[in-house]
């Protein structure tokens, strides 16, 4: 006959070892859950990047496009090109990406440069209201639009920096695209300045030749 303390341990082993395999098992078991959810929201992330990079690329070259058409068109009177009356609209984001998986940064990001472009768009337009003066319209819209391009890159190379390795070398000039809208921002820019420069100085000389107390405003010179 056994022991009964010998009795008493052998059956306090079992049930420690049923006990402790029990937690072993549970632990396991939220372990290989956890791994399955971290691998399904990488692979979520690493899709999302694609396609967003994607859609930002396309946004840029669509850019670079209109600021080509728009200039063609001008220079052969309407005979190439398209006229552009605004920065291109930026095509809604794929429903596919989760977003979730991309984290409310990125989200943040992403839908603030929506918001931007829609913004841009609404100002081009209260201008054709307001001037209808596609001299200085014209100009603004290029470089708006040389603008958001440029942007579009800029948030692209971020995203794979982020998630996809080596970011776009946003400096490498023979990539056509870039270095389009940068000569596209430059010029326009310039341009702008240019111009704001000699209206104010009008603006001066007009107000030096009236009569004291009368003064123009920069609206009616045309600032």
């Amino acid at each position: 006959m056994m022991p009964a303390g010998e009795n008493a341990f052998t059956t306090w082993g079992i049930i420690t070892l049923v006990g402790g395999s029990s937690v072993f098992a549970a632990i396991v078991t939220q372990g290989v859950g956890w791994l399955r959810d971290w691998w399904k929201a990488k692979v979520n992330r690493e899709f999302a990047t694609v396609y967003l990079v994607a859609a930002l690329e396309r946004y840029a070259n669509e850019a670079s496009n209109a600021i080509s058409d728009s200039e063609n068109y001008d220079s052969s009177d309407g005979e190439i090109g398209r006229a552009v009356v605004n920065v291109p609209e930026l095509t809604a984001y794929p429903d596919s990406i989760e977003w979730t998986a991309l984290g409310p940064k990125t989200t943040k990001r992403m839908l603030a440069f929506q918001v931007e472009i829609e913004a841009i768009r609404s100002s081009i337009a209260f201008h054709w209201e307001v001037t209808g003066d596609e001299d200085f319209v014209i100009p603004d819209v290029r470089e708006k639009t040389a603008l958001v391009g440029l942007k579009a890159l800029q948030l692209a190379a971020v995203l794979e920096a982020e998630y996809a390795g080596e970011p776009i070398d946003l400096g490498n000039q023979d990539w056509s695209v870039k270095a389009a809208l940068q000569d596209g921002l430059t010029r326009y820019t310039d341009l702008r300045i240019a111009r704001e420069a000699a209206s104010a100085k009008m603006y001066e000389e007009l107000n030096a030749a009236l009569p004291s107390g009368a003064e123009l405003t920069k609206a009616e010179v045309g600032g």
